[in-house]
């Protein structure tokens, strides 16, 4: 459940820390939250813990919005039954981040201006307390009776409610008002701080030899559901990308594989100091080849004799006009470790007298050096295009290598990438 004071026990001795029921040492390392089958994520403020079960208990009811024991003023699904677990309701995730961002090891934070969580900040109140726990039972207390007290701090208007049994044993403690203004609070059982009343009115006397203790837990500052990404230890962002069989008119080839996914910031568009602002765009090179001896084969070194050499570079994707079984748009890419001639990474030219050969498929075609239009994506002029992204632009920020994947024409890859802070 959710407290804010969870704390390792020091090495070297001194006070005694306090863990959650899995162990966890801190706040960001405890599993205090739910989402439940309407996708209503939940946050447990109190789970059952009592001194007979220090790690609390298993919750019996499902909490959510439309229940019976929810209380829309306060945002508080409180059991009736079992452990009498509290939660506090925090946001409804809606469709759209449902299918895009929720997994199996994550879900989603939704946006401020989502209306679930609007209206879940609009009823947070600073320093409200809603849960007392029984820290020592104690004996001696005033017997068989139901018992007020105020909660003692920098707040105001706080009460706690308990009962005791014949012996004088607290069995049962809970909030009777929240009140507002806490950052500390205490509960005094001595004598002249119990009532029998809620007006706290009725005093009721305290015997020299009683004993026992009732902590009071504090709200995070602004009150539970005024901060979510504070309160959910939201420490992580996820970006999903779907791509779509041939994805912005060709700018993902469907005909070649990938191993390598990642997040470029900025990134201008090509030639120019804009940022790139597309859904889409390509980083490859282009050629509009005409009368091309045989079909290229992807990731095969393709090479044309120019000015001052020769001009090396690789096949991404080779896609033949409709109709046509030897015009197309060969794609390819160029990189100073793999494609130099004499040192020096050589531009591929329109001259339609050199022909661009394949090194493993021996296919033969020539730059069409009369085309000058869009297509497959990319804008050609005189039969080259030249990438959408200006090389060496924006700020690579994340990288992942994975195992080869495979697309397809029919094929569509949703990706999810996490970057943790």
């Amino acid at each position: 459940m959710w407290k804010p004071d969870y704390s390792a026990t020091p090495g070297g001795g001194g006070q005694i820390g306090k863990a959650t029921a899995t162990g966890a040492t801190s706040i960001s390392d405890a599993k205090f939250y739910v989402m439940n089958s309407y996708y209503e994520v939940f946050k447990c403020l109190y789970n059952g813990e009592n001194p007979s079960n220090t790690t609390g208990q298993n919750a019996t009811e499902e909490p959510y919005v439309a229940g019976g024991n929810y209380d829309s003023a306060t945002g508080l699904y409180t059991e009736t039954t079992g452990a009498k677990y509290i939660w506090k309701y925090m946001y409804t995730i809606p469709t759209d981040d449902v299918l895009k961002f929720l997994s199996s090891d994550f879900m989603p934070i939704v946006l401020p201006a989502n209306v679930s969580r609007t209206a879940v900040a609009g009823i947070a109140v600073a320093g409200a307390v809603d849960v007392a726990l029984i820290e020592n039972a104690g004996s001696g207390l005033p017997a068989s009776q139901t018992l007020y007290t105020s909660i003692k701090g920098d707040g105001t208007g706080g009460k706690v409610k308990f009962v005791t049994n014949g012996a004088g044993t607290i069995t049962s403690a809970e909030i009777e008002a929240r009140g507002s203004g806490y950052t500390y609070g205490n509960v005094l059982l001595g004598n002249g701080n119990l009532f029998s009343n809620a007006g706290l009115s009725s005093a009721v006397a305290t015997g020299g030899s009683a004993v026992g203790a009732i902590e009071v837990v504090m709200a995070p500052e602004g009150g539970h559901g005024s901060d979510q990404e504070v309160e959910l230890n939201g420490k992580r962002v996820m970006t999903n990308i779907r791509l779509t069989y041939s994805e912005g008119s060709g700018d993902f080839p469907v005909d070649n594989d990938f191993r390598r996914i990642g997040i470029i910031s900025d990134p201008f568009n090509w030639g120019t100091t804009t940022f790139a602002t597309a859904d889409t765009l390509s980083g490859l090179k282009a050629i509009k080849i005409t009368g091309a001896s045989a079909d290229y084969t992807v990731d095969e070194k393709i090479t044309q004799t120019v000015t001052g050499g020769t001009a090396y570079g690789t096949v991404v994707s080779w896609t033949l006009d409709s109709g046509s079984t030897t015009a197309g748009v060969l794609k390819y890419i160029q990189t100073n470790d793999a494609h130099t001639d004499q040192g020096v990474v050589r531009a591929f030219e329109s001259n339609g007298s050199n022909a661009i050969t394949g090194e493993e498929s021996t296919a033969s075609g020539n730059v069409d050096t009369s085309y000058g239009s869009a297509l497959l994506g990319v804008t050609f002029s005189s039969g080259l295009a030249a990438p959408e992204v200006e090389n060496n632009s924006g700020d690579v920020i994340y990288v992942e290598n994975r195992r080869l994947i495979t697309r397809a024409p029919d094929q569509i890859e949703d990706i999810k990438l996490v970057i943790e802070f």
